[in-house]
């Protein structure tokens, strides 16, 4: 688990719930009750620089036993900008997010490599929805399709065109999320675990109905049992 909340910028405006969804995501999903990640192998970085970032997934994706489940939470300021989806860690530049934010096909490729059975994504920031223009990073025929090649669940809390709202100590499409996490929201009981794509649906239609703005899921070669928490 490598969980991720921005407040602090040196370019850019300050937010003041980054760091609490990750913050919070984080504590849940370490628990061995509700999310069981490894507490050796996983990261909660606050406010980290780019270089932070990846010095972290390298040591995530490329050092010991290979990954079984990876998840990765965002929260912070978001932008979809020249065909891409840009997460600006605390040094990121909105004149030159492409050499300074950390893009989400970058992200993929890195996955793509590592190729975890399962990895979950989870962005709360503005514009996120526009992580659609970085799928086609994964979807080639030499990276998914084969049995046995890695799955991926995304989950944006924004449509590409809506900015994400905190409001109440959270961003309003990680409340939603917390909610399903620990049970305050009812899914399903007749699987031991819940996957990211039903709790993607129920936060979709929660912060949907508020007006506010659209969160959007999507699940890629999904095959097989697997278990965000």
């Amino acid at each position: 688990l490598l969980a991720i909340g921005c407040n602090a910028y040196a370019h850019l405006n300050s937010l003041s719930c980054a760091e609490a969804d990750a913050d919070a995501l984080f504590e849940l999903l370490i628990e061995p009750s509700i999310g069981d990640y490894d507490g050796a192998r996983s990261r909660l970085l606050l406010s980290p620089t780019l270089q932070d970032v990846r010095a972290a997934l390298a040591t995530m994706l490329f050092e010991g036993e290979a990954l079984d489940t990876l998840t990765i939470t965002f929260a912070g300021h978001g932008a979809a900008s020249s065909g891409s989806f840009y997460m600006a860690l605390r040094d990121a530049r909105l004149n030159a997010l492409s050499a300074t934010a950390l893009s989400l096909a970058d992200l993929l490729r890195m996955i793509a490599e590592a190729a975890p059975k399962q990895t979950y994504l989870v962005i709360d920031a503005c514009q996120s929805g526009g992580l659609i223009s970085d799928l086609n990073v994964i979807l080639k025929s030499e990276v998914m399709g084969e049995f046995g090649t890695p799955g991926v669940t995304l989950l944006a809390t924004a449509a590409s065109n809506e900015t994400a709202i905190e409001t109440g100590g959270h961003g309003i499409g990680t409340a939603a999320l917390l909610d399903c996490i620990r049970g305050d929201v009812f899914l399903q009981d007749g699987n031991p675990a819940l996957d990211l794509v039903e709790i993607g649906r129920a936060v979709s239609e929660r912060v949907g109905a508020t007006g506010a703005q659209m969160p959007v899921v999507w699940g890629l070669t999904l095959y097989g049992p697997s278990s965000f928490c």
